[in-house]
């Protein structure tokens, strides 16, 4: 597989980029990505509770999660504006009942949440922008999540398989845009070795389908 290649910072800023990317996650990520992350939750009995999304983007993960459960009560954070304005849009047109979700703009290495406040933490398509050292972002999600929760974290995984079926996405932007994620985003091997560099848990299991890579840990502290 050809070497990662980092997404620009910003990398989405005109108007139709902001409208492609929000087309993609629901026509694609809704439909074989976030079932992934919701899957996780259900089989490890995480039914209910306070739940965190980090990277929310659009707001489609955790809109998936209020319609699985009306006791999952989900934070999504981003540092983008644009996408979060986008995200309480998108729930405004699809959640009957919105008191249950909230957005706020915050970093994922650094969440303005106190420790062990939430149930779990999840994210889908996040991790290949986390920048600098992502270990980072999983340390502090296993700050606020509490003893026994659950941390599940999704994103693409970088195949050449991947990048051909990009090439049947009819629409450029959205092709280019997902390429981009794709070349950013990890291989299994970079994923154990990031990983293997953490003394705060040990307790990961990286699961693998077609399209995507998972980290899953159960907190112990």
């Amino acid at each position: 597989m050809s070497k990662r290649i980092p997404e620009k910072e910003e990398s989405m800023i005109t108007p139709k980029e902001v409208a492609e990317y929000n087309l993609l996650c629901r026509k694609y990520l809704t439909k074989w990505g976030y079932e992934a992350v919701i899957d996780c939750l259900v089989k490890e009995d995480i039914l209910q509770g306070n739940i965190i999304d980090l990277g929310t983007g659009s707001g489609w993960l955790a809109i998936e999660l209020i319609k699985k459960s009306k006791n999952y009560k989900v934070t999504g954070i981003d540092l983008s504006e644009e996408m979060l304005t986008l995200a309480k849009k998108n729930v405004r047109s699809i959640v009957d009942d919105s008191a249950n979700i909230k957005f706020i703009k915050a970093d994922a290495k650094c969440i303005p949440m106190e420790d062990s406040f939430f149930d779990a933490a999840v994210s889908y398509a996040s991790l290949h922008h986390w920048s600098g050292n992502p270990l980072e972002v999983f340390k502090e999600a296993f700050r606020v999540v509490k003893n026994g929760g659950l941390i599940v974290i999704f994103d693409l995984k970088r195949a050449e398989k991947n990048l051909i079926f990009v090439k049947s996405i009819l629409s450029k932007i959205m092709r280019e845009l997902f390429e981009a994620s794709l070349r950013a985003s990890y291989t299994p091997g970079e994923i154990k070795e990031i990983l293997s560099s953490g003394t705060f848990t040990k307790d990961w299991n990286i699961v693998e389908n077609s399209m995507s890579l998972g980290i899953i840990g159960r907190v112990s502290k």
